[in-house]
């Protein structure tokens, strides 16, 4: 179980943060690479005293990013959430959960999200999501 205060469940979508820039080539080529930037980030930086988890939900540009791939990621924050133990006896244990989004719509995938968490997740109100990108 992974509900511990010092624990952090992680989603990527993509977007800048996930883009890798080939040298062979200028300008706006982009393309995603196989491990998403959280998991660089958070695997060089062992001794921040938090353990974590990541999910990657879908790795696009946030201007792709539509209503589809915002499901995905609500059935990927139920599937993890429920997994961790979150809504258990602990009434006063609380969720952390950081998204990494492009910018470009990061603000509806997060209106989308909290418009429709509780619907999904009993313990909602237990449950703190930063968006970030």
């Amino acid at each position: 179980m992974q509900d511990g205060s010092n624990h952090v469940h992680i989603f990527a979508m993509g977007g800048t943060i996930d883009k890798d820039y080939p040298r062979v080539t200028s300008g706006y080529a982009f393309e995603f690479g196989e491990e998403c930037a959280a998991s660089r980030i958070m695997k060089n930086h062992p001794n921040l005293g938090v353990t974590y988890d990541v999910t990657s939900v879908c790795a696009k540009d946030s201007l792709d990013i539509g209503d589809v791939d915002r499901e995905l990621l609500m059935n990927a924050l139920k599937t993890r959430l429920q997994k961790s133990g979150i809504g258990g006896e602990d009434k006063s244990s609380v969720c952390r959960v950081v998204v990494t989004h492009g910018t470009d719509t990061m603000i509806e995938t997060a209106v989308f999200v909290g418009s429709r968490i509780s619907e999904i997740l009993e313990f909602s109100d237990r449950i703190v999501i930063a968006f970030t990108g």
